[in-house]
Order: structure tokens, then C-alpha cells, then sequence
């Protein structure tokens, strides 16, 4: 079964996405900070979906730079997807290592086609 970490501070965004990605076979783990996500990065993870932007001036960025370099204990070549509703950040995202990146809103179906793609 593909393992995916959710990371995103918004809980009604997250246990959505959680279920709708668990009706179409996946694992879901949700992280709700980076401190959270790094606590649960690991070989049994398939795939990272991470929000931009998160709680405390933080953002998703910093987990992609950190797994990108060989940081923390997830293979760097692990696929990530990044999302938000934030359009300047598309590039950025994607310079930084992100495989592919999503606007919000996104249809759950465009998003389990991305996540069959890269796994």
C-alpha cells in the first residue's frame, strides 16, 4: 500500500484529504507542523504532499530543502508534491525540488491522478 505524509496545519483541509486519499487505497499519515513531519519521515513513506504555507512563520519549503538534501531520514528522491492557493510560489516550489506543484483548490481526483503518476 502507498504510504503518504500529508503535511498541513489546517485540520478540516487535512482529514479531508485524508479521506478521500484512503477511499482510493492510499496510507495517509497527516502531520500538522514540520516538527511532526520529520518525526514521521522514513523509508515507509511513498510520497509527501506538503501545504506551503504552515503555522508559525514556517512553511513547507524548509521539509523539501531538508528531505532534498539529504537531511532527514526520507530518501531524497522521494516524490513530493507541493500545494497552495498562493500562486507566486509555484516556481519557487518547484526550483526547490518539488515534483510537481498544485494550486488550491484542487479536485481530489487531479490529485490521486498525480500521486498514481509518481509512484
Amino acid at each position: 500500500m502507498t504510504k503518504v505524509l500529508l503535511v498541513d496545519d489546517n485540520p478540516t483541509n487535512s482529514d479531508l484529504l485524508k479521506m478521500f486519499l484512503e477511499l482510493e487505497g492510499f496510507e495517509v499519515i497527516i502531520a500538522r507542523d514540520l516538527d511532526a513531519a520529520h518525526n514521521e519521515l522514513g523509508p515507509s513513506v511513498s510520497l509527501i504532499l506538503l501545504d506551503y504555507h504552515l503555522t508559525r512563520n514556517t512553511n513547507g519549503l524548509m521539509l523539501l530543502h531538508d528531505i532534498r538534501n539529504g537531511a532527514t531520514k526520507q530518501s531524497p528522491q522521494t516524490p513530493i508534491i507541493v500545494a497552495s492557493g498562493d500562486d507566486r510560489v509555484d516556481q519557487k516550489s518547484l526550483d526547490e525540488g518539488a515534483d510537481i506543484f498544485m494550486h488550491k483548490p484542487f479536485s481530489p481526483a487531479d490529485l490521486v491522478q498525480k500521486i498514481r503518476s509518481l509512484v
